[in-house]
């Protein structure tokens, strides 16, 4: 997912300025796409807005420019890993003893989760937190089944 520098201003609370100047000074490039020139657009990652967002926060709270510097190439070089956390994860969930394969994915536009359940289709829910978005799937299962057999039951009938 890529994220234009407007909706960055956005997210981060930056300038169009600020997010200009810190790309030209390597601060905090784009990942995704860098400027080819006057005119062209930037596309930033998640990552990188998490970057920009963290950077505005200590600056705001009285942090120089060259210490936040070095904190961000330590953490580039430490963790790069942490592209991990916006990823799907996949889960089972058990409704009526039995497991249904469930997927969650991270909702980065609103924060929280999204989760569906593939094996029954438009069966999904979502959650503030990971354990909140899978109590609320075994919700939808429990619904989406009682559906499933009252349909049973009307074309049996018919």
């Amino acid at each position: 997912m890529s994220y234009n520098t407007k909706t960055v201003v956005k997210l981060a609370g930056l300038t169009l300025r600020q997010i200009d100047y810190w790309d030209r000074t390597h601060f905090i490039k784009p990942s995704i796409k860098e400027a080819a020139g006057y005119g062209t657009g930037r596309l930033y990652s998640f990552e990188d807005i998490v970057q920009l967002k963290v950077a505005k926060t200590l600056i705001d709270k009285g942090v120089s420019l060259q210490k936040i510097r070095k904190a961000i190439t330590y953490l580039k070089k430490n963790f790069p890993d942490v592209k991990k956390i916006n990823q799907d994860r996949k889960y089972k969930v058990t409704v009526n003893k039995k497991a249904y394969d469930v997927i969650l994915h991270p909702d980065t536009e609103d924060g929280g989760y999204w989760v569906e359940c593939p094996s029954l289709p438009g069966c999904s829910s979502q959650g503030d937190t990971i354990e909140e978005a899978l109590e609320m799937i075994k919700d939808a299962v429990k619904g989406h089944l009682a559906v499933q057999a009252e349909k049973k039951k009307k074309k049996a009938a018919a």
